[in-house]
C-alpha cells in the first residue's frame, strides 16, 4: 500500500457494479502513477469492520473518506443497497462514477 494512502473497496458479493468499480479504481490509480493496491471488504463478512458495513455497494474510501460523498464524507445505507450516480452527460442514473472526476490522490 502506498505510504500515507489507504484505499478500501466496500461491496456486496452480488453487486452488479463491483467489477466496474474495481476497473475504475485501478485506472484512476494508474492515471496518477500510484500502485494498484487496495483492501476489499465484503459487507456480509464477519471480518469486515462494523463501521464499513453501513456503506452502499460499491463504495470506495480513500483514507477513510467516501470518494462519492458530500462534504461530510459520509453516506451510509441502513440496509443492503446499490449505489447509483447521476450521469449528466447522458441524463440518466448509472451504477458507476468515473473516479478521475471525483478522486484527487
Amino acid at each position: 500500500m502506498q505510504r500515507g494512502l489507504r484505499i478500501d473497496l466496500v461491496f456486496d458479493s452480488d453487486c452488479p457494479n463491483v467489477a466496474l468499480a474495481r476497473e475504475n479504481l485501478a485506472a484512476a490509480l494508474r492515471e496518477v502513477g500510484a500502485l494498484e493496491e487496495w483492501t476489499e471488504w465484503d459487507r456480509a463478512s464477519a471480518s469486515t469492520p462494523k463501521e464499513l458495513r453501513d456503506y452502499g455497494s460499491p463504495t470506495i474510501l480513500v483514507n477513510g473518506r467516501d470518494v462519492a460523498s458530500d462534504a461530510s464524507g459520509r453516506q451510509r445505507a441502513d440496509a443492503k443497497s446499490c449505489r447509483v450516480y447521476f450521469d449528466a452527460s447522458h441524463n440518466r442514473l448509472a451504477g458507476d462514477r468515473r473516479l478521475g472526476q471525483s478522486v484527487v490522490l
